[in-house]
């Protein structure tokens, strides 16, 4: 493979910049006096990313605006081989063309990367690294404030042409593609960028928001990391290393104006994104050093045909960004935004489900109230409460009556009559209860949660779910008790460190108790204990 690259200027003030920046590899510098980009260069033996996964041409080492750092390496130690080994924009064609019906030791194409090997029959693996049978030619071109690159395949039945150009107006970034099928063979895949965003090197805590302009509606599963507005999401605390964030709003409307910030108030400092394409699928990804708001959408490149897109970046610093409402309602979907219990949202909701059950404990005689936002507030929601024996019925209703939906919410009682815990926050100790992975019990320090069935059961043993279960190993003891107040040991030890599902640990002995109680005292790598999930193990089998 061969790369082109014309001769460029780098300003004394890029070159102080670079001191910052990682200049092992082929980079290059440009700026318009407001902006400063550094971006890798694509090259098959010294670049900064060697391995199958992004396009070769669109890794940003670093943005600086306002005084303000931007971006950074993913993965630390950087690897060029690493499939994560990516920074800035990193982009990727996620779906490879030709890979199914490849045989093994076939090819098929990464567009942008270039001709893969097949190696067996497995299904594709992004995270995978493939052998380049066929890398194709590169060609950049350098500007003072912007940078083209060109890629160029021609293998077999994969022609292709590709252009990526970065432009820099005032405090924008702006991206352009096109993609040319000079071949016989239609090209097909779904593009995103990664968005890899760190501002000014700060790990990610609760100084981080991200926001949309338009209304996610739905629920927040990890509420143990953050806390959730119709259109904007707050992170909570510092992120750990094992910390992974997800969430697919739901609410998109007007996919043709879309647009997300990612905002740091201790920087002062933010990106707004403006993909100008049809998104298909908006995602949003966080962990401990980065901020990642994707957008989705769907490539068909027909034979001799061409397919052009854009995106551009708002860098700011100062106020914390805003859209207005009336774009928020524009760009939503119609229908309930949000489901409240009690006034604390349904972390299970999400616009297409309609059937959700709340676990209450045999004790609790709650009726919870149910309450629902609607996206548009000129729309309405009509809501019959629960009851015991009945769930609760909420039907939205369009002011212009062109859509009606429902949903129904169910009391569902625990076999536990009841559950306390010494200290907990947003994650409160029922969520151990409701058979579900994405919900915990959480506290930091010695701290215990306690279980109450009303009435002496024989236990055989117990099976508890702990949070990045496989990637760390919890401290805990576990007592039993008949009046609360009177403990005997059964167990204390740690779990296994191996999986994130539940554990069974057994009992010596059959045990009589009405009362279970487990002590944390954090885990390997800091003081938090976070339990997903918790069974009763008895001679009959396991409750819950």
């Amino acid at each position: 493979m061969r790369v082109f690259i014309s001769v460029f200027f780098i300003s004394l003030f890029s070159y102080a910049f670079l001191s910052a920046v990682n200049s092992t590899y082929p980079i290059a510098v440009i700026s318009n006096g407001r902006i400063t980009a550094t971006v890798y260069l694509p090259d098959p033996t010294n670049g900064h990313y060697l391995a199958s996964r992004f396009n070769r041409s669109s890794m940003a080492a670093s943005v600086i605006y306002d005084g303000h750092h931007f971006f950074g390496n993913f993965i630390q130690p950087h690897s060029p081989d690493a499939t994560e080994g990516a920074s800035g924009f990193a982009e990727e064609f996620s779906t490879p063309v030709g890979y199914d019906a490849a045989a093994p030791g076939g090819t098929f194409l990464k567009i942008g990367v270039g001709v893969l090997i097949k190696p067996d029959t497995k299904p594709y693996d992004f995270n995978r690294a493939y052998a380049i049978s066929d890398g194709g030619r590169w060609a950049v071109n350098i500007g003072t404030s912007s940078i083209s690159f060109s890629h160029y395949i021609s293998s077999g039945p994969y022609q292709y042409h590709y252009r990526r150009r970065m432009s820099l107006s005032n405090a924008t970034v702006i991206i352009t593609h096109e993609l040319s099928n000079s071949g016989f063979t239609a090209l097909a895949s779904s593009h995103y960028a990664h968005n890899f965003i760190l501002i000014d090197g700060k790990a990610i805590d609760s100084a981080y928001e991200a926001g949309y302009n338009f209304n996610m509606m739905t629920g927040n599963r990890q509420q143990y990391l953050a806390a959730m507005g119709l259109n904007s999401i707050r992170f909570l605390r510092p992120f750990e290393k094992t910390d992974i964030y997800s969430l697919y709003p739901a609410g998109l409307l007007n996919n043709s104006n879309t647009a997300a910030y990612v905002y740091n108030s201790s920087a002062g400092a933010g990106i707004i994104i403006r993909p100008h394409y049809p998104v298909v699928r908006p995602f949003l990804f966080a962990v401990s050093n980065a901020v990642c708001p994707e957008f989705f959408f769907d490539i068909s490149c027909a034979s001799k045909a061409s397919v052009r897109w854009s995106t551009e970046y708002d860098f700011v610093s100062g106020a914390r960004p805003a859209f207005s409402p009336a774009d928020i309602t524009r760009n939503s979907k119609r229908g309930i935004a949000a489901i409240m219990i009690d006034g604390n949202g349904l972390a299970e909701y999400t616009l297409e489900k309609r059937s959700y059950s709340i676990v209450q404990c045999a004790g609790d005689t709650h009726i919870p109230r149910i309450t629902a936002e609607p996206s548009d507030p000129k729309d309405s929601v009509r809501i019959t409460q629960p009851s015991v024996t009945r769930a609760a019925v909420i039907t939205y209703i369009a002011a212009d009556n062109s859509i009606t939906n429902e949903y129904t919410v169910a009391l569902k009682k625990s076999a536990v009559y009841a559950v306390s815990a010494s200290m907990f926050g947003a994650n409160p100790p029922i969520n151990t209860l409701d058979e579900d992975l994405d919900t915990s019990w959480s506290a930091e320090g010695e701290q215990w949660i306690s279980y109450d069935f009303g009435t002496p059961h024989g236990f055989t043993g117990i099976g508890i779910a702990w949070r990045s279960g496989n990637k760390r190993y919890y401290r805990f003891s576990i007592e039993t008790g008949m009046d609360g107040k009177i403990w005997n040991m059964v167990f204390n030890g740690a779990s296994g460190g191996r999986t994130n599902a539940v554990e069974p640990i057994s009992f010596a002995r059959t045990v009589n108790a009405r009362y279970i109680r487990i002590r944390g005292s954090g885990n390997n790598l800091n003081r938090w204990n976070n339990m997903t999930e918790t069974i009763f193990l008895t001679p009959r089998g396991s409750i819950q």
